[in-house]
């Protein structure tokens, strides 16, 4: 959801979008789990050198999809 939040043309370090965790863990987690599979799945484009985040060709798709999920939690 912190990707979506900006234009496509929009990268982003990954340091920035872990700012907001807490824990060091979660930042483990999304490291090694999260963003592999994200970009596997065409949903981001990570250049692991550089550590920078790009919406991939697909984002668009899961972005409706997180929406919805938002949606019903806080509806």
């Amino acid at each position: 959801m912190e990707i979506s939040d900006r234009s496509a043309a929009d990268e982003i370090k990954l340091n920035e979008i872990c700012k907001r965790m807490q824990e060091q863990s979660e930042f483990i987690e999304i490291y090694h789990c999260h963003l592999p599979v994200l970009d596997e799945n065409g949903i981001i484009h990570w250049d692991r050198e550089t550590d920078i985040v790009e919406s991939g060709p697909y984002f668009e798709d899961a972005v409706s999809v997180l929406e919805q999920f938002v949606y019903q939690e806080e509806g």
